[in-house]
């Protein structure tokens, strides 16, 4: 994921994301390509939990509690970097092989009220609008 956002490239994004999980990290990327942005993640913590397995096996649901650094670039140029705490459910369904994330959002921490649907695309917006798009 991290070498889709930091080239822009949403044809990088690994296949385990499928569906809308994908469709939404990939509109992310092209939303920075068409702002001459993009921005790169250093994870610095996650802690999974499993919230839910179907009977069936059908379904995993997951909620990670993860640190990253975001840096973000318009042009080339460094327009700052963000240590970021956020939260996330992903939802993964079994394919022929493997699990793979069906859903992939942020979710609000307490108090904060926000949520985005890629992974730190609220954080990279606020840079985007900060920065004078």
């Amino acid at each position: 994921m991290d070498a889709a956002f930091s080239g822009n490239r949403p044809e990088l994004l690994q296949d385990w994301f499928i569906g809308g999980a994908k469709d939404k990290l990939a509109a992310a990327v092209r939303g920075q390509q068409q702002n001459k942005m993009s921005s790169a993640y250093r994870d610095r913590s996650h802690n999974l939990q499993i919230l839910f397995y179907s009977p069936e096996g059908l379904s995993i649901e997951l909620v990670d509690d993860v640190e990253y650094e975001v840096q973000v670039r318009e042009n080339g140029q460094s327009q700052g970097s963000q240590n970021v705490h956020a939260r996330y459910v992903a939802i993964l369904t079994p394919t022929e092989t493997r699990w793979k994330v069906r859903v992939f959002q942020a979710i609000s921490n307490a108090g904060e009220g926000r949520t985005s649907d890629a992974k730190g695309a609220d954080s990279v917006q606020g840079k985007v609008q900060g920065a004078g798009q």
